[in-house]
């Protein structure tokens, strides 16, 4: 309850001394903050009205489920950490990357799942379960549920790992590039400020009088 009282007070303020009310609400944070206030004020209500039922199969479990949004509080932390921001600035200038990306591995899995199956594999009986195996082996995951069994599908499934692998091979690079770019940018950012603080407080220090 006192962490309850605590949140919905912080929640409150920051939407008060916000410049636009009204533009609080749509902030990412504040959105995430604000369902977890709803989630915790429901399973708060929902366990006072009928606690007998508290850890049963009941609607209850579906509540607490959607206390998952409370973890995402996390990003109020990690935003302040130098290294994440660049992750984020990261991933945002390899979008493009990651569609072509994407793209590839639905041909890849589309073509791969077709010749698996259609190559009469007992392992494969039907198309969702190719796909489900193709998947992982273009991710190079291989948990091994599912394997072909004879030649051709074999030779197929090596087809496909090596193909995974090739993909892979194309992204990373450009993930590293794009993270050393932002990340030498980001520290020249931070010498130059670092300069003008040194700088500013040399001259103060010759203004003020002794």
């Amino acid at each position: 309850m006192i962490t309850l009282a605590y949140f919905t007070t912080k929640f409150i303020c920051r939407l008060v001394v916000f410049p636009l009310p009204w533009r609080g609400f749509t902030t990412f944070l504040n959105v995430i903050d604000g369902l977890a206030l709803v989630v915790m004020y429901m399973s708060l209500i929902v366990n006072l009205v009928n606690p007998k039922e508290q850890y049963q199969d009941t609607f209850h479990d579906a509540v607490h489920s959607l206390q998952i949004f409370r973890v995402f509080r996390l990003f109020r932390l990690v935003r302040h950490i130098s290294g994440f921001r660049i992750l984020v600035y990261t991933l945002r200038a390899s979008m493009g990357d990651f569609l072509v990306m994407l793209l590839s591995l639905c041909t890849g899995v589309l073509l791969f799942s077709s010749l698996a199956y259609f190559s009469q594999d007992s392992a494969f009986a039907h198309i969702p379960d190719a796909a489900w195996w193709a998947i992982v082996t273009l991710t190079t995951v291989g948990y091994g549920d599912i394997y072909p069994s004879t030649v051709q599908g074999r030779l197929i499934a090596s087809t496909c790992a090596i193909t995974g692998v090739c993909l892979l091979a194309l992204l990373i690079p450009v993930l590293v590039n794009n993270f050393l770019l932002f990340s030498s940018h980001y520290v020249g950012i931070e010498r130059r400020q670092n300069s003008k603080k040194e700088l500013f407080i040399r001259k103060q220090t010759l203004v003020s009088p002794k």
